[in-house]
């Protein structure tokens, strides 16, 4: 099995901006810790805003004590606060 080449790797970049993996997709959830200090993860990303809405609302459910984003590049379209 030969290994991706990790050298032409895109990251998402914190402030949103994405690589070109990432570009069809420009929606976000973002799970945060407690004092809203440091992203711990992003947990989905979507094409769609109701995709989005729909993720997001699942999130909240699921993490019913963290802090919760929703945005499309830097615009912040909702936000669940513990």
């Amino acid at each position: 099995m030969i290994a991706p080449d990790q050298s032409k790797a895109k990251r998402e970049k914190p402030d949103g901006r994405t690589s070109r993996h990432l570009a069809g997709l420009p929606f976000r959830i973002e799970l945060w810790d407690k004092e809203k200090k440091k992203l711990e993860q992003v947990v989905a990303r979507a094409h769609s805003a109701a995709l989005a809405q729909a993720i997001f609302n699942a999130a909240c459910q699921e993490y019913p004590e963290a802090h919760l984003s929703l945005w499309r590049g830097r615009e912040r379209i909702a936000e669940k606060k513990p």
